[in-house]
């Protein structure tokens, strides 16, 4: 799969109208541009600006590349209906999230990465396993790194945390309480932030230096109770991150740059 990052930055604002947009697909197909400006809250001119940022020429531009893209139902594959709208789903996920890649966050990100003496990632509930992920991937890589699951450990390594360390966070709502009380430690330290969350707003993503936006899906698995949303949307960030510091590591640079 071709990633494509834009060299774009998202106001809290085109982050809303993007996701409106994506949201709204069919309403976009029957809609003027000031019609949707209404709907959405935002101004036309807000609406153009963010797909302007996104690659689109403008609101035309969009509506045409969304006409015409194929839409891939497995039709012929036996699942049922709501089988194909979840497997839909994740590739809505996997596509959304590479759509949201900034690339001058990913270099400066990178660059902290490769910098860092140490490197904390911490994380709780089900994305321990793409924290898990994350710190081997490092630590192969000849990286200093832990992830931190448990919150008494998360405090004992904030507070010892300094200038030339890195912390990551993988929260996919951004509203972990023990997680944001251990950034706090780590801001107060002087340590460096990077939050890898679905919620460019929530109180982890407004602590760090940097953060990473992926999209999360609104649909609930079937007949799940507890908290399944997928986190194949941060793995997508954790991979592209890696992928990225291991060209950064070798040729110097992530850009076009030579």
């Amino acid at each position: 799969m071709e990633v494509l990052i834009m060299d774009r930055s998202f106001s809290s604002t085109e982050l809303y109208t993007w996701n409106f947009l994506e949201d709204n697909e069919d309403k976009v197909q029957s809609m003027t541009i000031t019609k949707l400006a209404s709907i959405s809250h935002v101004s036309a001119a807000t609406i153009e600006r963010t797909l302007k940022k996104s690659g689109y020429d403008g609101y035309s531009d969009y509506k045409s590349s969304k006409k015409n893209r194929p839409h891939y139902i497995l039709k012929e594959s036996g699942f049922s209906v709501v089988a194909q709208e979840l497997i839909e789903k994740n590739r809505e996920e996997v596509n959304r999230t590479i759509d949201l890649l900034v690339l001058g966050d990913i270099e400066e990100i990178v660059h902290l990465i490769h910098k860092s003496q140490n490197i904390y990632i911490m994380s709780a509930g089900p994305t321990k396993s793409v924290a898990n992920y994350f710190a081997s991937k490092l630590q192969l890589s000849g990286k200093s790194c832990i992830a931190l699951d448990d919150k008494d450990y998360m405090l004992f390594y904030a507070n010892k945390m300094g200038r030339e360390d890195l912390l990551l966070i993988l929260s996919l709502y951004g509203e972990t309480e023990e997680i944001i009380l251990a950034g706090e430690i780590a801001k107060k330290n002087h340590a460096n932030m990077v939050t890898l969350t679905s919620e460019g707003e929530s109180t982890l993503a407004q602590q760090a230096d940097y953060k990473m936006i992926c999209y999360k899906s609104h649909l609930k698995k079937f007949g799940m109770t507890t908290d399944t949303a997928s986190r194949i949307s941060l793995e997508i960030i954790a991979r592209v991150l890696l992928d990225m510091w291991s060209i950064y590591k070798n040729l110097g640079n992530i850009t076009g740059a030579k």
